[in-house]
């Protein structure tokens, strides 16, 4: 953990693994592929993706990153063609992201950064970016809570959300804006102290509360053990929704940590108007923010 999406060049990521999207030839795809070999060295990345030669669909090769010294090895993952979803099509895709999140772990990697895998290969984006994501949180949370995941998209963006979840937010934004004088209320309580008591009244572990917030274990760890750690304001709202707050009882977790709920803000009417429909999923309030163009989005970052 955590996982991101990510408005931004899937080449210029600092990772220790980047994905092209490949085919099953290991021949240059247009769009992220061509940024990838080009970057890469076409000649360098040509050549060594001839040698391995062919990669079923859902399988991955892995060749060196050449002149993209950012990274230390380019994954070549085989997304399928999507044609009508009856072909496997999800399946696969599933077993693409997974075999490069299992390889980046055996290879005792900490970041992975994809791109939308089956983009090219006539997916609807938003249904291609909603296995991908899943495929992700379900690797995640079973497998390696501390690797840090990208999904790195430079246009054709998706629709992170449905049009009915866009227009019950709109609606909510606009009839709860409320322009109001911030005053903090000062607080005596330490914030680890807090978020330990909440913690042990959800009756959860770390580990899942960590898997929640989308942050890591040791990052949790830190927040309840280290006086001296300042936790940041989208890792404070993360919690919060984690450890399922209400409305009140986030303003009042955000205060402990000198923060401030401001109806003024659309990115913390975003996250109010899922607090307010019993939506206490950090995945989704993510899509949502990204949607109204929010990031960073909530998490340890």
């Amino acid at each position: 953990m955590p996982f991101y999406l990510v408005n931004g060049d899937l080449v210029s990521m600092n990772v220790d693994a980047i994905v092209n999207a490949a085919n099953v030839g290991l021949k240059m795809v247009e769009g992220v592929g061509r940024a990838i070999f080009h970057n890469a060295g076409d000649l360098e990345m040509t050549n060594a993706c001839r040698a391995i030669g062919h990669c079923d669909v859902g399988e991955v090769a892995v060749t060196p990153s050449f002149n993209i010294t950012n990274t230390k090895e380019i994954f070549h993952a085989v997304a399928p063609i999507y044609i009508n979803g009856k072909h496997d099509e999800y399946e696969l895709l599933e077993k693409a992201y997974f075999n490069c999140l299992e390889l980046a772990t055996k290879k005792g990697y900490k970041s992975i950064a994809f791109p939308l895998l089956g983009g090219e290969f006539n997916w609807p984006l938003s249904e291609c970016y909603q296995v991908g994501k899943q495929s992700i949180l379900d690797y995640l949370k079973k497998y390696n809570q501390n690797l840090n995941v990208f999904i790195v998209i430079y246009k054709n963006f998706p629709n992170t959300i449905d049009d009915n979840l866009h227009e019950k937010l709109t609606r909510y934004i606009t009839s709860n804006f409320k322009v109001t004088r911030n005053v903090s209320n000062p607080r005596n309580e330490k914030f680890n102290e807090v978020v330990a008591k909440l913690i042990a009244k959800s009756k959860k572990t770390n580990k899942e509360v960590a898997f929640l917030a989308n942050a890591k274990e040791r990052t949790l760890n830190r927040c309840l053990n280290d006086d001296t750690f300042i936790p940041s304001r989208n890792f404070v709202y993360a919690l919060g929704v984690a450890l399922r707050l209400n409305s009140i009882e986030l303003q009042d977790f955000l205060e402990v940590a000198n923060y401030k709920l401001n109806r003024a803000d659309i990115f913390d009417l975003i996250i109010l108007f899922f607090v307010d429909n019993n939506i206490f999923d950090v995945y989704k309030i993510n899509d949502a923010l990204f949607n109204y163009d929010y990031r960073p989005s909530l998490g340890e970052r």
